[in-house]
């Protein structure tokens, strides 16, 4: 080792590969564990207990868009995904950092980054949202990746929010 060099605590570098609701494939940092949240019926967590190493909440809504007998699908999905993100900012006070929709093959991914506090905590929260259409089938997947605001000048954390961005960018999303 390189006299000045510092090793990294955490190693967010190494990735694991999850899979979840059999829609969603994701690489996220191996040292966390992941799984259903039985409190939060309905979502995955990744996370380390016992320390603030970042956590990752996954949900997955799927529904039957509007369409024909032969599967063609008369769905506007743009159209769902501005009204969407619409009344989530009209009902949301939290100052919004970043706000961008963004085509992907099959759909769009929205991106919000928001500061808020959560239990006398303040959090940055880097919120994805995946909307994916085939037919008329729809999958909104929410990616809710949040880490403590006191954790946002330190090197390995900027490195983490690097490497989050890319892999939820990356993660497989099907309808």
């Amino acid at each position: 080792m390189i006299q000045d060099e510092v090793p990294m605590a955490y190693d967010f570098q190494h990735l694991q590969t999850i899979h979840c609701f059999d829609a969603i494939t994701i690489r996220v940092p191996a040292r966390w564990d992941c799984g259903p949240d039985w409190e939060l019926r309905g979502s995955w967590c990744c996370c380390k207990d016992g320390e603030e190493s970042g956590t990752l909440w996954i949900t997955l809504d799927r529904f039957q868009g509007p369409g024909n007998a032969d599967g063609a699908s008369g769905f506007d999905l743009r159209g769902f995904v501005d009204a969407m993100v619409d009344d989530i900012m009209s009902e949301n006070s939290d100052p919004t950092l970043e706000n961008d929709i963004v085509d992907i093959e099959g759909g769009y991914l929205w991106k919000r980054i928001f500061d808020g506090v959560e239990e006398g905590e303040n959090l940055r929260y880097f919120r994805y949202k995946f909307f994916k259409c085939r037919e008329n089938e729809v999958a909104i997947a929410d990616f809710n990746f949040v880490l403590l605001a006191s954790d946002l000048g330190d090197p390995e954390f900027l490195d983490l929010i690097q490497i989050m961005d890319r892999e939820i960018r990356a993660a497989r999303v099907e309808p």
